[in-house]
Parts: C-alpha cells; structure tokens; sequence
C-alpha cells in the first residue's frame, strides 16, 4: 500500500493475513513465529498445525526450487525436518510481489538447556543430512562457500569494513583456509549451513528436529561442524558438548571426526558471519550482531 506516495511497510501478521487465501486457509487462526526477514507463522487448520512463510522481497522462485528440493530429500531420508508442500507467489496491495511457501508441521521446543544428549543427537543428524550427498544442479543460484567466495570477500569487501590491522592479523588464516578448501573442493555438496540451536526442535518422543533451510549453500560439510561447534564455545561446558557432538557425528557417519576440517573451516564460518552483517539491508540485525565482531576477529586470527 502506499501512502502519499511512500510504500507503508506491512505489519507481519498482514502479511500472513494476506497469504492465507492463497492455500484456502482465510479463516483460520495463526500466531506469528519470526518478524525479521522472512515472515513465518503456525496456522491451525481442521487438520492439524502447518508452517506458513512469507519470504522476503527479493526472492526468486529458482531459489526456492533449490532449497525445497534439498529440504524435502531430507525429509524423503528420515530426517526430521519440514516438507515443503507448495509455493504461491502474493502481489501485496502496493503491487510488489512475494513469494510464499506453505510446509508440514514439526511439533517440538526450543532445546533448553542444551545438554551433552541433545549435542550428541545433533551430531548423527548433521552425518545423517551429509550423507544425503547433495550435489547441486548446474544451474545452482544460491551461496557457494569455496575459496573464491573467501578469497573475494576479504580482497573486495574486508577494507570496507575492517581495519587494516584487523584484515593483516587475518590473512596467513584466510589463505590458509583457502588453501584447504581448494584441495578439498570435490567434497562440497548442498549442506544446511546455518546450523545453530535457534534451527534446532527438540521433539515430544526425544528426537531432533532440523528447520530452516533456506540458507543452505554448497560447502565442504566441515563448514556446518565448525558454525555449530563454535556456537558451543558459548556454554560453560563447551569442551563436554563438542566431545559428545563429535561423538554422536563419527558414531553416524562411521568415520572419524575431522575435526582438522572443522577448525581449518572456522575462518569460512566467520567470513560468512562477517558478509551477513554488513551486508545485511536490516539496521537493527547490523546494530544487534556487529558487536561480536572483535571476539570473532580475534578468533580467526588464531587459526592462522
């Protein structure tokens, strides 16, 4: 909508409200689950709790064929994750348009407290997502993690944002993890790559449930072990969980942890984090996450 020639940003639960009668659901009642970025709400129908997402402007429909593709062989595999059912594309009142994906139902909670268990049930699901071997299709339009993405973004965009100080602390790690991906890239696949506890259900029978997989990207599979066990530095019992992680992931995947691999991808993980909020469109996500920025940077230098 506009409003004396401005577009007025909707609130959320419009957006939702509008998205309904795409999937024959105008009347039925939703509670709105995420407000930043893409815009996702529980809708309760006749037949049992869906996922509605409105995603955001931007999006283009090949995008989503990848990721729902990945998502529901996933799903197809015994993974406790969300099918995708159906996309349907929404024009709001201003005439822009947005996309929408409507999606099964994972019962569960956020997984509090996070316990050597419940890591150790991460691990087999991140092996068991692995060993899907995703490739992905030639035309393949979302991130790709490799080493001219590295290379590039700290040439390009580090001097944009870091001080030279902080880009010369972090070059001998940079080229180092460039190295190493170069001569592991016919290991890459489609992988989650945003594996953190805030994408992670804790289910009602005990088992772990995987969401949101629409940052999934091709990387080497070590890029999703070092995101989730630098997530693990941030609990007091860090070097338990990472030992009971890499447990439930080599108990999986039959092979031991590479956990070379897994440091050696840090410096991509926080290359990643470094390009999402600076290149992010939202302030408040740029004001919310830059403050990490220091420690992450004093983190990379160390795995040169």
């Amino acid at each position: 909508m506009t409003l004396g020639g401005e577009t007025a940003v909707m609130e959320p639960a419009d957006l939702i409200r509008l998205a309904l009668p795409l999937y024959s659901l105008s009347n039925s009642a939703f509670t709105v689950l995420r407000r930043l970025g893409d815009v996702v709400a529980r809708v309760d129908t006749p037949a049992g709790p869906v996922s509605l997402r409105v995603c955001t402007a931007g999006t283009v429909a090949t995008r989503l064929t990848e990721v729902s593709a990945f998502q529901n062989a996933a799903a197809g595999a015994g993974l406790t994750v969300p099918r995708r059912e159906a996309a349907r594309a929404l024009i709001l009142p201003d005439e822009t348009p947005r996309w929408t994906v409507l999606s099964t139902w994972v019962d569960g909670e956020a997984p509090r407290p996070v316990t050597a268990d419940l890591v150790r049930k991460l691990g087999r699901e991140t092996a068991r997502l692995h060993a899907l071997d995703f490739r992905p299709p030639q035309n393949w339009g979302g991130p790709v993690y490799d080493t001219t993405w590295l290379r590039t973004w700290w040439r390009d965009e580090a001097p944009r944002y870091l001080s030279e100080a902080d880009q010369r602390r972090c070059a001998l790690a940079v080229e180092r993890t460039a190295a190493f991906m170069e001569a592991h890239a016919p290991a890459a696949r489609v992988i989650h790559s945003d594996l953190h506890f805030g994408n992670v259900l804790l289910t009602p029978d005990g088992q772990v449930a995987v969401l949101d997989f629409d940052g999934c990207a091709v990387a080497h599979p070590a890029f999703d072990l070092a995101l989730t066990e630098r997530e693990l530095l941030d609990y007091p019992d860090a070097p338990a969980l990472t030992a009971a992680y890499r447990e439930g992931y080599a108990a999986e995947s039959g092979r031991p942890f590479p956990g070379e691999a897994a440091e050696v991808f840090g410096v991509a993980t926080g290359t990643a984090f470094l390009e999402w909020v600076y290149g992010s469109v939202n302030p408040e996500v740029r004001a919310q996450k830059e403050r990490w920025v220091p420690s992450l940077l004093d983190d990379l230098a160390l795995n040169g």
